[in-house]
């Protein structure tokens, strides 16, 4: 095909390549970084200047004299497309900022003029075939010969483009940017190398299974679209990253691939890298659960999270076992008190384990690459070596999780007053529940890392043993509690300061009481910031898990309140850390809600979200740990009599006839100016 024959065929169909050169290099403009996605974008840009340039190489081409005009405008319309979409994807802002309004502008200007180049270039391409079909019969022929060529190269075009478009689902970021990913996010999403993959699980109103036995919750319908919007920037921002979406409610997806999962999971996976051992899992798994509009403002921040915890190399973490801790069991697998269900979901999460047993220099320093240290439930206390290894690791940023074991006889108090911790590990039985003496069903939680995705909706809960909890040493002074007689109930006191000195169970002054038993140690923890100038280098400690409101400290076991016995709310978990030291340390008063029989209850609780959680406030990054939970601010518009009066007058007035006499005026002057070959005949 000569350049004669290409400038032809170009002048009748140049509007459709500049429509496909356009598309395509408007979606391929989001995968800069691949080279399919380079690749793509020279062919856009081909298809865009070779309308122009074919036709710019013969100015004097009296085929198309008088119409050069509408060529022109045509390319500058379809040039200052461009531009605007690209000032627009530079520009983020809030909700009613200026600068989501100068999205929302430059969107409109983009749309207008994208389309409008399109059809001026069409109608020209339209007004020069009519012009030549009423030339001589040879042309005719050859016209019809080339009209052929020009429809079958378009559909060979478009049928390219939809395959692309169905093998990568590419999408353009129309939204006015209310859920877009911020500048840093982006440009740590745009750095991770592999493969990951996304598998979103969320409800369609009008595709439900059985709305009986659908566990959905209802406002996740009212979100789910903005979340497949949050969620479809992914692919854009890294193209190495794929996106499914599935809706649970059509399918059983208890399966060894995804275990149990509802709508409102979120599920990023990588494949493993590096040397992938025998007992690992192929796949590297993190979860992010979004069930209502609040958990929006931080689902940003928690999928750049899991993205780079399964995209980067396997962390270590190190379990020592030389003192009875819950690690070389006889016959694991069926004992309701090992953690091989804890062991085997660490490992689902790009952790490797190792054992610190005896003879593998243990007790002694800890090993160089550890990211983490498991004391799983030791039940012989710790000995010299061995305390002093672990104070020298958590003093020079250790990350430890201990598990007590309430039965043995270490209760890591050595650990506690060597980082100036308040609390003491306190042997008791807490009830909640007459019926089940002991267990605790814990459905509130503190403001901490790792208690964020236990503050989602739904109707889960923590299983957790009352066999210990931790006492603030400080608010009893040991001098005057002796002396305050029996009168005042030295078990109300002395046994349960985190309930309170209440004394009676009404809900009022129950609920008052622990308010200021969660603020103290929520105070004191952060601290403010002239204190982290002054004193960088201390050991906080925060709770982050308490017992139920109404938690009774059960000496006689029988699930109920007696005379003498005390009630409200008990600590269960403390958060020690350094942040000059960058330590981090995870404290349980109980290990059984890890074991077995806790990670395995038959409930619908979030014990493994807990487990895993704990370990990824620990290990996780500084970038990730970093990025701040964006809050969303919801713009309510109140429809008056105005308003609905203007958008009457504009749907049903201005736009008909605004659009009716625009089109009119167009075929008016189109053919007052139209010149056919042979007017004079």
């Amino acid at each position: 095909m000569n350049i004669q024959t290409m400038r032809e065929v170009i002048k009748r169909i140049g509007g459709w390549t500049l429509l496909a050169g356009g598309i395509t290099a408007l979606l391929a403009f989001q995968y800069l970084n691949s080279a399919t996605g380079i690749f793509l974008f020279a062919v856009g840009l081909l298809l865009i200047l070779g309308d122009p340039a074919l036709l710019l190489m013969n100015r004097r081409d009296a085929t198309l004299e008088g119409r050069w005009s509408t060529l022109y405008t045509s390319w500058g319309l379809l040039l200052a497309a461009l531009i605007f979409f690209i000032i627009r994807g530079q520009i983020h802002g809030e909700d009613d900022s200026i600068a989501a309004r100068m999205r929302l502008f430059l969107l409109i200007v983009f749309l207008f003029s994208f389309i409008g180049s399109v059809l001026l270039r069409i109608s020209a391409g339209l007004e020069y075939s009519s012009r030549a079909s009423l030339a001589g019969q040879k042309s005719r022929e050859r016209n019809a010969v080339r009209a052929s060529l020009g429809v079958l190269a378009a559909l060979a075009l478009f049928s390219a483009l939809n395959y692309l478009a169905a093998k990568r689902n590419p999408t353009l970021d129309f939204s006015p940017g209310y859920f877009s990913y911020s500048e840093e996010s982006r440009q740590i999403l745009s750095t991770l190398d592999g493969k990951a993959e996304v598998h979103a699980f969320l409800p369609v109103k009008q595709a439900i299974r059985d709305k009986e036995v659908s566990k959905t919750l209802p406002e996740l319908y009212q979100i789910a679209e903005d979340v497949r919007v949050m969620l479809q920037q992914l692919p854009n921002i890294n193209s190495s990253i794929t996106l499914e979406f599935h809706n649970a409610d059509l399918a059983d997806f208890q399966s060894d691939e995804f275990g149990r999962v509802s709508n409102g999971t979120i599920i990023i996976r990588a494949l493993k890298k590096g040397n992938v051992e025998a007992d690992d899992r192929p796949y590297v798994d993190r979860r992010v659960y979004v069930y209502t509009r609040k958990d929006m403002e931080r689902l940003e921040r928690e999928t750049v999270r899991a993205l780079l915890q399964v995209s980067s190399p396997p962390r270590m973490v190190y379990f020592p076992a030389a003192n009875g801790e819950r690690v070389a069991m006889q016959r694991a697998a069926a004992n309701p008190h090992s953690l091989e269900t804890f062991r085997e979901l660490i490992r689902f999460y790009n952790y490797r384990i190792r054992d610190l047993g005896a003879g593998a220099d243990w007790p002694g320093p800890i090993p160089d690459d550890a990211d983490a240290v498991v004391l799983a439930g030791p039940t012989a206390p710790y000995g010299e070596d061995a305390r002093n290894a672990l104070l020298d690791y958590a003093r020079k940023g250790g990350r430890i999780m201990i598990l007590i074991d309430p039965a043995g006889k270490e209760d890591f108090g050595w650990l506690l007053e060597a980082l100036n911790s308040p609390y003491a590990h306190e042997k008791a039985l807490l009830s909640h529940n007459a019926r089940r003496p002991g267990e605790l069903i814990i459905q509130q939680f503190e403001t901490h890392r790792m208690t964020e995705n236990l503050n989602l909706g739904g109707r889960a809960a923590i299983v957790y043993a009352g066999t210990g909890y931790f006492e603030d040493m400080k608010r009893n002074p040991p001098e005057k509690n002796p002396s305050e007689g029996p009168q005042n109930s030295p078990q109300s006191t002395e046994d349960a300061p985190p309930a309170g000195p209440q004394e009676k169970p009404e809900s009022a002054p129950e609920n008052a009481g622990p308010k200021t038993e969660q603020e103290s140690p929520n105070q004191n923890a952060p601290g403010d910031a002239k204190s982290d100038v002054e004193k960088p280098d201390e050991f906080k400690t925060q709770v982050f898990l308490y017992s139920p409101f109404g938690t009774i400290l059960d000496r006689n076991r029988n699930g109920k309140q007696d005379p003498g016995e005390s009630q409200g709310r008990f600590p269960l978990g403390l958060a020690i850390e350094n942040p000059a030291r960058d330590t981090r340390i995870a404290v349980y008063s109980d290990i059984a809600w890890i074991s077995e029989m806790g990670l395995r209850y038959e409930a619908d609780h979030r014990n493994p979200i807990l487990a895993a959680d704990t370990l990824f406030w620990m290990t996780e990054s500084e970038v990730a740990a970093a990025l701040p939970a964006e809050p969303r601010k919801d713009r309510s518009i109140q429809i008056t009599e105005e308003l609905k009066l203007r958008n009457l007058i504009l749907g049903i007035v201005v736009f008909p006839l605004g659009l009716s006499l625009a089109l009119g005026l167009g075929l008016y002057f189109y053919r007052k100016n139209r010149r056919f070959e042979g007017k004079d005949s």
